[in-house]
């Protein structure tokens, strides 16, 4: 591929983002080719009746080729998201760090993240879902008022406020500068980086780090216009 974009998700360049390179392509009209170079001892035009190239080997480029899948709605709290593998080989073994931060206006992490928290995600093939639950325990939240909470609002234009009295009724932790807004819903932006280990098909194992940036939602206001 051409595109800076596929190339550093096929080699695990880029950032593991919800940019699924792979589900914008129609891989069944997208052949693969082969540039040939022809020419005659003696200089002379020929017309190729035909061409056989003969395969001695072929490897499969087992290396994830990863993204990531955001969950909104159903419920409030979703700490979690999906790792997604487009590509033709299991991530072993991997490890998350995660942390928090804010965004500026384009959406880019700005100022200074959270401390570095950690979580096993594991071995998997086509993808994994991955819940940091855990993870904001860890840091102070009270998870169990999110998880089971409805948080109600008078209307659409009270959200500031309500917004600001849910921080004070609920414990956020070490992440209570980190909340952000989407809607009606308060969020955490999250950078980090996924650590694991891929196998080719001779046997080698490899080993790649590549940094990754999810948002999981931790609230949704309930107003009489939603």
């Amino acid at each position: 591929p051409q595109a800076d974009e596929d190339n550093d998700s096929w080699n695990g360049t880029g950032q593991v983002t919800t940019s699924n390179v792979f589900g914008r392509k129609d891989w069944d009209e997208a052949p693969a080719f082969a540039e040939v170079d022809l020419k005659t001892t003696d200089r002379s035009k020929v017309r190729l009746d035909r061409l056989e190239m003969k395969v001695a080997s072929s490897d499969a480029y087992r290396k994830p080729m990863l993204s990531i899948s955001e969950h909104f709605g159903c419920v409030g709290f979703r700490p979690d998201f999906s790792i997604i593998n487009n590509g033709w080989g299991d991530a072993k073994d991997m490890k998350m760090s995660i942390q928090f931060t804010t965004v500026d206006e384009d959406g880019n992490p700005s100022g200074q993240p959270s401390r570095m928290f950690s979580k096993d995600i594991g071995s998997f093939g086509e993808g994994v879902d991955v819940s940091i639950k855990s993870v904001l325990t860890e840091a102070g939240v009270d998870t169990a008022s999110l998880e089971t909470g409805r948080f109600p609002c008078p209307s659409v234009d009270s959200l500031n406020v309500c917004r600001s009295q849910l921080a004070n009724k609920i414990k956020f932790g070490e992440v209570a500068d980190y909340l952000g807004n989407m809607q009606q819903a308060m969020t955490l932006n999250a950078i980090g980086k996924l650590d694991y280990s891929w196998t080719d098909d001779e046997g080698h194992i490899n080993q790649n780090s590549e940094p990754f940036r999810t948002s999981v939602t931790v609230a949704v206001f309930e107003t009489p216009e939603s």
